[in-house]
């Protein structure tokens, strides 16, 4: 899997991609992706995906606070 940035027409992410995204370390998208209101959608025991619109609505939100 490529290291750098997802497609712009994607309609969802990988955790490492909205890492990517956010300049932040996988790791601690992990623990963010762990934090209630994150959206996030678990699609089977070991993935989980991130909605491009809901990463959108989730840092209009953030800027908000």
């Amino acid at each position: 899997m490529s290291k750098g940035p997802p497609p712009v027409d994607a309609l969802v992410y990988t955790i490492p991609e909205v890492a990517t995204l956010l300049k932040v370390s996988t790791r601690n998208m992990y623990e963010i992706v762990r934090q209630e209101g994150f959206p996030v959608i678990q699609i089977s025991p070991n993935r989980k995906v991130v909605p491009k619109a809901g990463l959108e609505a989730w840092l209009e939100k953030m800027t908000q606070q």
